[in-house]
């Protein structure tokens, strides 16, 4: 890997090298005047904090470039100013993937609850007519895992970037952009138009500096680029799930109906009343189960059961044991949960999106498995439980904000009659 770094950092020294040199005195004008156009573009389309402040330095930049004399200082000023509006630019494209990934992300979960609801009721009617469909599927289709990417670098501050550092960045970046098929040259050539200004024969050390700053723009542009194919690669791959979700309920519905159709009147009387009765016990265990809302749970019900989420309070940052407190409140739980024999329990973990996705989804695991065993060990029968990590892949909020991330971060219980 060391090998092959340091070759794409010669390769890219002498690309920059021989993109060019110095040229003559810079229309300053006309930068002005294309750095104005971007920056209305980057107004239009702002969305975040990453894209606020870029553009803020943008917009800093050239306004300091409009009353300065030295016409070189000028246009490093309108170069690094430039840089950062295609940055605010590239941040919003950023913002609004990651925003539509999280919607689409919902939407598949919400999808997966609605079939497994309609394979829970066909199943009963299976039972009840004492037949089984045929050729409707049984299992979900597969989640697709995100690639995981390098985290976005840091905007220029205070202290410079270091040329070497900057290669380093930019040949990875151009790779994943590669990877990814994204037409990414102009923005990878101003990035060695930059580089190459700050290293030109005899540059001034302020030119210089704000060179290597547009550079480093630059760089945070390729990336946010990258992390935004990559986002809205998944929002699509999530859409598609939901759609096959979708397909898979409609099946498992239409076999329901049709095995209603064929069955004699008294199996269809049984089987609705068994439906009534097992409703009337889940409201009565959702009743049960209120008291404990808004102390270190919500309840809710949906089709798939009784949903009691247990907030994250239950666990320590990055941790999968249970504190003291959260013990105690589950323990009240389990009380309740034995009353209700001829129900089951799916204990699943949950997550926010920050940190690797391979991570959270060990941790939700390892939390939801920490429910899991306090519950069977308070005398909740192991065979009406069963456990489930799904990392980030089933937020139910926003994890734009933090009060959304919170919500995020859970263990539900799923409490269904069987």
């Amino acid at each position: 890997m060391r090998r092959s770094s340091a070759a794409a950092s010669i390769a890219l020294i002498l690309a920059a090298f021989l993109h060019g040199c110095a040229g003559p005195s810079p229309n300053v004008t006309g930068m002005a005047d294309n750095v104005r156009r971007i920056q209305s573009e980057a107004d239009m389309l702002s969305e975040g904090q990453e894209a606020a402040y870029a553009l803020d330095a943008s917009k800093t930049l050239s306004t300091e470039a409009s009353t300065e004399k030295d016409k070189m200082l000028a246009a490093a000023k309108l170069d690094a100013s430039e840089a950062a509006a295609h940055a605010a630019l590239a941040a919003s494209m950023t913002q609004r993937a990651s925003t539509e990934a999280d919607s689409l992300r919902r939407r598949a979960a919400q999808d997966e609850r609605d079939w497994e609801d309609a394979i829970r009721m066909l199943e009963q009617t299976e039972k009840a007519a004492e037949r089984t469909a045929k050729g409707i599927p049984r299992r979900a289709p597969p989640d697709t895992v995100m690639i995981e990417l390098p985290p976005i670098p840091s905007p220029p501050g205070d202290s410079l970037s270091e040329s070497s550092t900057l290669l380093e960045d930019a040949s990875r970046w151009n790779e994943a952009a590669t990877r990814y098929r994204l037409p990414i040259a102009e923005t990878y050539g101003r990035f060695l138009d930059a580089y190459n200004a700050a290293h030109a024969p005899k540059v001034k050390d302020d030119v210089r500096d704000l060179e290597l700053d547009a550079a480093s723009w630059t760089v945070t542009e390729m990336a946010h680029r990258v992390h935004a194919e990559a986002l809205r690669r998944q929002g699509q791959a999530s859409l598609t799930r939901a759609l096959d979700l979708a397909a898979q309920r409609d099946q498992a519905v239409w076999a329901m109906v049709d095995l209603e159709r064929t069955m004699k009147e008294s199996a269809r009387t049984q089987l609705e009343e068994t439906r009534t009765k097992l409703a009337d016990r889940e409201q009565e265990l959702y009743n049960s189960l209120k008291q404990f809302e808004g102390k270190f749970a919500t309840i809710r019900q949906e089709a798939r059961g009784t949903i009691m989420s247990l907030s994250d309070i239950l666990f320590d940052t990055n941790k999968s044991e249970l504190r003291q407190e959260a013990q105690i409140g589950l323990a009240k739980v389990s009380v309740i949960l034995m009353q209700y024999p001829e129900m089951h329990i799916s204990v699943e973990g949950h997550t926010d999106n920050v940190g690797a996705e391979d991570y959270n989804l060990k941790l939700s695991e390892k939390r939801a498995k920490s429910v899991y065993d306090f519950l069977v060990r308070e005398g909740v029968p192991a065979d009406h439980l069963d456990t489930k990590g799904f990392g980030m892949s089933q937020p139910v909020a926003s994890n734009e904000t933090a009060e959304g991330r919170q919500k995020n971060r859970r263990v539900d219980l799923v409490i269904r009659g069987e």
